[in-house]
Formats: C-alpha cells, structure tokens, sequence
C-alpha cells in the first residue's frame, strides 16, 4: 500500500493481474528525485481515505448548519421557545397550533431559506473560479494542491463557526466562513482534483469503477456523517459538534500533505521564476480551460461527447446538491417534526442507497459489457421514477441516481489525452458548482411556493431534469458513439495522437 521512494518495489497486483493505483510508486525516473530525498519519503497514492473524511465533513455540514441557524432564529423570533431543538408547532401539534405560532413558525422557515441561499452564493461564486483555477493548474503543477487548499479553506470555517457559537455573534457573521471555504475551492474543487488523480494512476479500462468508488466514498462519508452530527447535537451541543467536524477536516489536511504521493511530477522548465509569470500562467490556465471542448480529435464525435456529458453533469448538479437542504428544511418542522438523529438517519439512508448502486451496478455492467452511456440512461430512468415516487410519498430508493455525474466524468476522463485530465475536471467541477448555487436557489424557491399547495411539485420538477439527462445519454449511445479502435485506446496512445 505504501512505499519509501528509495526502493525498486513494483506495483502491487490484485488476483485479476491488474494495477489499480493502489499499489506502490516508482519514482525515481519520473520525478527525479535526488537519493538523498528519497530516503526520507514516504507516501502513499490512494486518496480514498482522506477523501472519505473530506466529504464527511463538509456534507454532514449541510444539516448541521441548517439546524444550527434554525435553533439560532427560533431563539431570536418573539415567542415561545422549546428547549431541545424542537419547533413549538411540533411540541402542541399540528392541529392545537394558533395562527400566530403558525406563523412564527413560517417566519422561522422564510428567515432560515434566506439564509442558506445567501451562505451558497457566498460559497459558490468564489469556487466556480477557484476550481477552475486549481483543477487545470494541477496538469503542470500537480494535483496536490487542489486537494490541501479546500481542506485548509474546512478547518478555517470549522474553528469561526466555533468561534461564532461560543461567542454568540451574530448569524450574519456566517458569510465570512463560508466564503472562506468558497475562495479555497470547496468540495467542487476536491472532487475535480480526486477524479483527475485517479485518472493519472489507473488504467482506462478502470476509471469508470474507480470514480464510482469515489462517489461511493463521497455518499458514505455523507451517511456516517449525518448519523453522527444527529446524535452529537443532541449529546454534545452545536460547539462540539462544530470541533469535531474542523477535525474531519484536518485529518484529511494532513493525509494529503504527508501521506499521498503526487501523481503529476512539475518539470523545471514548467516553473514560473517570477511572481508576474506566475499571475500570467494562473490567468492563461483560468481562461483556457475550456478550450479542451474546441480540440480537434481523431474522433470527430469526442467533442460532442464532452459537451454533452457537461451538460448533463450540470443538470445533475442542479437536481441533487440543493436536495439535502430542501429535506433538511421540510423535515426539521411540521409536518414531519424529526429531531436531529431522525434527520441524520433520513439522510444517511438516501446516501447509503447512492453508495450501493453507483458502485456495485457499475461493476456488474462492465463484467456484462454494457458501455459507460448505456448505464447512463439506466441510472438516469431510475432517477427519474425515484423522484416522481417521492412526489407522493415521505422517502425514495435512488439506486443509480448518483452514478450519473460519475459516468459523465468517466467519458469525458477517457475522450482527453493525460495533460486535458484537469482541464476537463475543472469545467466540470466549475460547471458542476455553478449547478450547486442554481440548485439552492430554484429547489428552495420552488419549495417556498408550492410547499402551501402542492410539496411534491419540487420532486416532479427535479424528475424532469432527470429525463434531460438521460436523453443526453441516449445521444452518446446512439449518434456519437465512440470508434471502437479510439475506444480501445489507452491515454498514453491518445496522447500521442495530439501531439
């Protein structure tokens, strides 16, 4: 699993003889690094753990937040407050409530909306740049910092939300953690870095099950996550809970600094002397992400698959991220009334049901042979019917649902030579934020006016978007299909091709 760069260790095979970057690294003629240097690395290039704890954190920070600020506004609001969390509606009853109280009640909810839309435009204007800056710089410069700055951006958020509950300042000062976060990157950032990582250290033939791996991980974290934040508000209060979360953080701040090897080594002549030529080069690889759209391919169709599946990932940006503070703000409050565990196993229970399909479908499809688009449209159908489920019931079962940006990333990751990996992670995670900040606002804005008539109107309308995405697939599996010698081809003869 590890090795000290000092050593002529092969990488390690799995049973089936394959390499899937689990193993060890040479180093010595890719980076070359001086003898004396090697003695003293030694690292790893599997990112999944600190990955895991990334995404735990900053997901399980989703409801944390938003039952944070509920319980800080209700405070706030004249009126009767209840101790434990619990909204004064849901304590009498639905039905013994005045119109004052339900009222209160709606105030309650319309400030807490506020609130989450402006803390998401303060986080996600400033990382659709940010990523696109740090996933492209990553082709040259590496990729390690695309990982270590969102996490550096979590710990700082982490400790002023602490900083903000121990000392009682006001909710608006939670702008300034949150655009910290947005300036570092966010998790946009982290993913575009993680998918172009992975695309550097596996063969081709394994990249669609090991970025399903990756959103696997991403959708566990989120359970255990939202498990745990249940409990610890309910135990520990909203400061320890904050504590541990920075924690989360930091653990992965750590790993990615020590422990994980580098898997794109900066050549000397690929370093910027002067700060003026650094300032061109971050404005060049910001402007010129995507032109990896406008490449000239010896598959004429590949320029259409990658405009495609970004749309199609931006699509499914908006229909999901937005999602968990739409459940968040509907079963916090009548009529459901769940408490912080009950919200965290709602929650985790979704998740869980993201991990097992994306990772366990993906795997079986490819043993069968059934192409990367082809599953597209399944789990795009299967998404399609959960949502309308849920349009007139109280949970839903989206088995595939969330293979769909997996498998948009794993198309375009194979129709780019190796130096397009993070350009092309980066439009997408930029588009893909940009997605995140539509999403919050149209989901929310939606449930705000229909919530009085018809909730289940929301979920009908991310359907749709769902039945978009899979019509985009279909177009992938049909008319633009990939020849099947380009099919075949590994990244380091597509590279060859460009050159």
């Amino acid at each position: 699993m590890h090795e000290c760069t000092g050593s002529q260790e092969k990488p390690q095979l799995f049973s089936d003889g394959v390499d899937y970057g689990y193993g060890t690294v040479e180093t010595n003629t890719e980076a070359n690094i001086s003898n004396e240097d090697q003695k003293n690395t030694c690292q790893v290039r599997l990112l999944e753990p600190a990955f895991f704890f990334y995404m735990m954190a900053i997901w399980s920070y989703l409801p944390l937040n938003e039952q944070y600020v509920y319980d800080r506004i209700e405070k706030e609001t004249p009126g009767p407050y209840s101790e434990g969390h619990v909204p004064v509606a849901c304590l009498k009853g639905v039905n013994n409530v005045t119109y004052a109280e339900t009222q209160r009640e709606n105030d309650i909810k319309a400030a807490l909306s506020n609130y989450t839309l402006l803390f998401n435009v303060f986080e996600t204007l400033p990382a659709i740049v940010v990523s696109l800056i740090l996933c492209s710089w990553g082709d040259k410069h590496g990729r390690k910092l695309g990982l270590v700055v969102p996490c550096v951006g979590g710990v700082v958020k982490g400790v002023l939300y602490v900083i903000t509950d121990v000392y009682g300042l006001s909710i608006d000062f939670l702008m300034l953690p949150n655009l910290i976060e947005g300036m570092s990157g966010s998790h946009m950032t982290v993913a575009g870095s993680a998918y172009a990582y992975v695309a550097d250290v596996v063969p081709q033939s394994e990249i669609t099950f090991r970025f399903a791996v990756l959103n696997g991980l991403l959708f566990a974290g989120s359970s255990v996550g939202n498990v745990a934040i249940g409990y610890m508000i309910i135990n520990l209060g909203y400061t320890w809970s904050f504590v541990i979360m920075t924690a989360w953080y930091a653990l992965a701040l750590v790993y990615f600094i020590f422990i994980l090897e580098e898997s794109v080594h900066e050549k000397p002549d690929d370093q910027p002397t002067t700060f003026t030529q650094r300032c061109k080069e971050v404005w060049q690889v910001t402007v010129t992400a995507f032109k990896v759209y406008s490449v000239e391919r010896p598959d004429k169709n590949a320029k259409w698959r990658l405009l495609l599946m970004l749309g199609a990932s931006t699509l499914h940006a908006i229909l999901v991220l937005g999602q968990v503070e739409l459940d968040t703000l509907y079963l916090i409050g009548p009529p459901f009334c769940f408490d912080s565990v009950v919200v965290g196993y709602f929650l985790a229970f979704l998740c869980a049901t993201s991990v097992i399909g994306p990772t366990i479908g993906t795997k079986l499809f490819q043993k069968c042979g059934v192409s990367d688009a082809v599953m597209g449209i399944v789990a795009s159908i299967s998404g399609a019917a959960a949502f309308f489920l849920q349009a007139w019931a109280t949970t839903t079962l989206q088995l595939f649902m969330a293979s769909i940006t997996v498998l948009c990333r794993a198309i375009m990751s194979k129709d780019v030579s190796e130096h397009e990996q993070g350009a092309v992670q980066a439009t997408v995670s930029s588009m893909n934020t940009l997605g995140d900040l539509l999403s919050v606002t149209l989901l929310l804005g939606l449930f705000s006016l229909t919530a009085s008539s018809y909730y289940g109107a929301t979920f009908i309308a991310i359907g749709l978007l769902c039945c978009a995405c899979c019509l985009f697939f279909l177009l992938i599996a049909t008319l633009f299909r990939p020849t099947k010698a380009y099919d075949e081809m590994e990244h380091g003869e597509r590279k060859t091709l460009f050159e």
